[in-house]
């Protein structure tokens, strides 16, 4: 589900990256990123993001060798990670369209600098622990940035959250929910169709299913 590639060198033509979402982190020197007609320069712990399908072309600027790492993740698992966001794929293409990020907080360059580090020393223990949370932050990245803020969804649907993420997710059922929110089983199925365009059952299973891929990005245990 994530791939990667150190890399110093130009890409003059533009290509694109079909199924797969782009981030690309630059550790030294300035480079030009052009998608489509628009140009980007980016800088020392910039990260940038591109869509499935974004045509971009990448150019060093000034004498300093560029170092740039890119990780890439499979559009099947960001669909999978965003099925219960209550948004539509399209809906998320749309407002992810494409992304600079200018300097990375330094705790999160640092991780991404110590997994470098790890690659040298050849450790693939080492390498497979990093690349699960590296994973993990960068599908963060993708939440905090594109999903709908608690303040902008109904407040139904916010107390809704709230109530899962109180409740043990091995307990959590259609039952123990609709008590939670006060409701009848009916009521709370008409309440997550009409957000979530799913039945109640639909909704917990996928929600758990969701949470357990999560899990699996930065945990060796069986789920």
């Amino acid at each position: 589900d994530l791939t990667f590639n150190l890399l110093s060198t130009d890409f003059p033509d533009f290509h694109d990256h079909k199924n797969f979402w782009e981030f690309l982190i630059l550790l030294e020197g300035s480079l030009s990123n052009h998608v489509g007609r628009t140009e980007f320069e980016m800088h020392p712990n910039d990260i940038f993001l591109l869509r499935p399908n974004d045509s971009h072309k990448l150019r060093s600027v000034g004498n300093s060798p560029v170092l740039y790492v890119n990780f890439v993740l499979t559009d099947s698992l960001v669909r999978s990670v965003f099925s219960m966001s209550g948004i539509s794929y399209d809906a998320l293409i749309s407002r992810s369209a494409p992304i600079h990020w200018a300097m990375l907080t330094e705790k999160r360059m640092d991780l991404y600098k110590d997994f470098l580090y790890a690659l040298k020393l050849k450790d693939l223990s080492l390498k497979e622990q990093f690349k699960r949370y590296i994973m993990f932050n960068l599908i963060c990245q993708l939440q905090q940035n594109l999903l709908p803020r608690p303040d902008d969804q109904p407040p139904k649907i916010q107390r809704l959250l709230s109530c899962i993420n109180q409740e043990y997710l091995q307990l959590l059922n259609v039952n123990s929910l609709a008590q939670k929110m006060g409701m009848s089983r009916v009521s709370l199925n008409q309440l997550i169709k009409s957000y979530y365009q799913k039945t109640a059952l639909e909704f917990i299973v996928e929600y758990k299913m969701s949470y357990a891929r999560q899990l699996l990005l930065v945990s060796n245990k069986p789920i």
